[in-house]
């Protein structure tokens, strides 16, 4: 049985030392926050068990500052842009500074105080800018390898051990803002040793833990070769703490720190299995063969990275090898943030945290091996021809399941139920595997998987049947049925696990399918804006018209059409007064015409006139006075009796004599004849008065219609 320590780290930056600070009391490591093995703190691991191995980009150290200041001292730079690179093709660590002014690398505006005045503390406008891309890398799980200040950056001055109050405040609420992301790792100074004391860099040390409760990586950064070399052990050991260099030597052959470089890396540090402290080589430097920057292969990039981690050390390697000598550092070609996940992803596929160099088990093909009893046998070669063979000593006999990988494409082959009778065993390169890169021959590594079955967690079920692995849960408990066991799952009641990915689980997620971090329900029906098709509208088109209630004219009636007569807005379904007459239909004999609320009153003026002597005699009127705001009248109905038959009673007989539209304003009465004439209106309501009311009745002709 082998039981996967528990978590917390220590852990250091490139070209430097790493501090490893005793755990603060009543620590809280953030769920997956990378943190140090606190049974092997010469691992990082993330909190809740899963290895980590560090691979990205050493520069630009700049990174903060790239791009033109504003107004408000926030730049716009290419930051998302880089990032999203590192996303899309790899890198999982990315080194920066947050102090590059006042001796450092720099100009005067490198720096994050108010008005870039170091007295007046930090500017809140910047660093939330910052914390928007630290956002994104925390999401991608990509590291933020956080230096407080660059190298011979002073801002408060020498002042020997001591930590001035301001610098130990700039320290202080730098950490307090930026403490709360996961994948973040302090490094007091970028080669610390060019200006501070070993006591000034450990005080400093010191304010970064006391200030972060969540116990992440505190570490310093010294440069190989300058000044008087440290040993290995007990350095500074009057500080309860142990230090750590990044760019020492001898990862491979077990030599002091600064003697025996490797064949691939002329800068590393000796990784003792019992020491306390853990390290990555940040700047690693790849050009060991004095080649030009801008000619450095990509096979020999590889052969640098594989060579670091398979002496157990992550790296962030430096950029100046993608440009000429000389220049402003850029960024990693695309190529090359490939080579680091391919990488990364090999070495967090195996138990990587448990493993420790051991070159001696490996023979012919075979040129490093990483090892630890009862665990595995990781193998790499490079420049392998055709028929290459590894050959490992150590080995339990048993049947293993053969991982082999490609070190520059990433493709895997397994070859299942391989039997081995002894403790020495060969593994032949299987024919057409790996990528022959520019004709130097192919690099791989082999994995042989653990010789016993495996409890990691220690529950009593075995790995290959524990729904939850690294933690133990003997219930197997699993709500959501969805192969994670509770104690494991991010999303114990979301059998699709956060299926958005915006950090809100079912059944909390108002939005389950697409992303919606912020929970936005702006009409609070319960669905969130993403997913509302009618996110103002809580009753989600109640009337199903395919129109939201905030567009649409006549949200409890369907009316696709959203015909609205009058233009007052309210649909013709919901208007109350369909023609805006300021009648209502219900009272309105023609509820659809705006001037026909009514019939139409009696015309006004009617005489006999000409328009001039030449013209004929003829009829005019002129229209009712309500009708000059609504034209009601359709048209006008000429009545016409004999005035012989005129009876003085007010009761008369009458024949239309014709219909005219109320423009023709004139009728010429018939020639030799006396007779009367009236004139009514008639819209959709009808016919008009034909007299006011009180002057008596007309009796229309029964055997003859009205005009038509």
């Amino acid at each position: 049985m082998l039981r996967r320590p528990s978590l917390r780290p220590l852990f250091l930056s490139p070209c430097a030392l790493l501090l490893l600070l005793a755990t603060p009391a009543g620590a809280m490591p953030l769920p997956g926050q990378v943190i140090a093995d606190p049974d092997r703190p010469h691992r990082i691991i993330r909190e809740g068990g899963e290895p980590v191995f560090l691979a990205g980009p050493g520069d630009p150290e700049g990174f903060l500052y790239r791009g033109t200041e504003l107004a408000d001292r926030t730049r716009d730079g290419d930051q998302l842009d880089l990032l999203q690179r590192m996303i899309d093709f790899g890198g999982n660590a990315l080194y920066l500074q947050a102090v590059r002014a006042y001796g450092g690398d720099g100009d005067g505006s490198h720096q994050p105080f108010l008005d870039g005045d170091r007295d007046l503390g930090l500017d809140p406008t910047i660093l939330d800018q910052w914390a928007t891309w630290f956002t994104l890398m925390d999401d991608n799980d990509i590291v933020v390898y956080f230096f407080f200040l660059d190298d011979g950056t002073r801002p408060w001055g020498n002042t020997g051990d001591d930590v001035p109050a301001q610098e130990e405040e700039f320290f202080r609420d730098m950490t307090n803002r930026f403490k709360s992301f996961r994948n973040i790792i302090w490094v007091v100074a970028e080669e610390s040793e060019l200006v501070w004391t070993a006591g000034r860099q450990a005080n400093q040390a010191a304010v970064i833990a006391a200030a972060d409760e969540h116990d992440h990586l505190v570490s310093l950064h010294h440069f190989q070769g300058r000044g008087e070399a440290p040993t290995c052990d007990g350095l500074y050991s009057d500080v309860s703490a142990n230090w750590v260099t990044h760019h020492a030597l001898g990862l491979h052959d077990g030599t002091p720190c600064w003697e025996s470089p490797h064949d691939h890396v002329a800068t590393n540090f000796f990784l003792g299995k019992d020491r306390g402290y853990s390290i990555a080589l940040a700047e690693l430097w790849q050009n060991p063969w004095g080649i030009d920057h801008a000619g450095l292969p990509l096979d020999r990039f590889m052969h640098v990275n594989w060579g670091t981690g398979m002496g157990g050390a992550g790296y962030l390697a430096l950029c100046d090898v993608c440009n000429n000598p000389g220049a402003e550092p850029d960024f990693m070609p695309d190529e090359l943030l490939r080579l680091f996940r391919v990488q990364q992803r090999r070495m967090e596929s195996i138990p990587f945290h448990l493993l420790e160099p051991a070159d001696g088990l490996g023979a012919m093909d075979t040129l490093h091996v990483l090892h630890a009893d009862g665990v595995g046998h990781l193998a790499y070669g490079e420049e392998l021809d055709p028929g290459a063979r590894f050959a490992l000593t150590g080995l339990i006999p048993g049947t293993y399941d053969l991982s082999w990988h490609d070190c520059f494409t990433g493709d895997e082959l397994i070859e299942p139920s391989v039997g081995i009778t002894g403790s020495t065993g060969t593994f032949d390169l299987p024919a057409g595997f790996g990528t022959d890169f520019a004709g130097n021959g192919a690099s791989v590594t082999l994995w042989i998987g653990p010789t016993v079955e495996l409890d990691m967690d220690d529950d009593g079920i075995l790995d290959d049947d524990d729904n939850c692995p690294t933690v133990s849960n003997a219930s197997q408990l699993d709500l959501d049925r969805d192969g994670m066991g509770d104690a494991c799952d991010p999303c114990p009641f979301d059998a699709e696990n956060d299926a958005d990915g915006d950090g809100v689980c079912r059944p909390d997620d108002n939005c389950p399918t697409m992303p919606n971090p912020m929970q936005l329900d702006d009409d609070m029906d319960g669905t969130g804006n993403p997913c509302d098709d009618c996110p103002l509208d809580p009753d989600d088109d109640a009337d199903r018209d395919g129109l939201c209630a905030d567009v649409d004219n006549c949200p409890d009636f369907p009316n696709v059409d959203q015909a609205d007569l009058d233009g007052d807005g309210i649909g013709n379904r919901c208007d109350d007064d369909l023609d805006g007459d300021a009648t209502p239909n219900a009272e309105d004999c023609a509820p659809a015409n705006r001037g026909d609320g009514k019939p139409s009153s009696p015309v006004q003026g009617l005489r006999v006139s000409r328009d001039d002597p030449a013209s004929e005699l003829g009829l005019t009127w002129m229209r009712p006075l309500e009708s000059l705001e609504f034209p009601d009248e359709d048209s006008h109905v000429v009545f016409r009796g004999d005035l012989t038959d005129l009876r003085f009673s007010g009761d008369f007989a009458a024949a239309c004599r014709q219909e005219a539209t109320y423009d023709e304003s004139w009728v010429e009465p018939l020639d030799g004849s006396s007779s009367w004439y009236l004139i009514a209106g008639r819209n959709d309501c009808g016919l008009g008065e034909l007299l006011p009311v009180g002057t008596g009745r007309i009796e229309l002709d029964g055997s003859q219609p009205l005009c038509p």
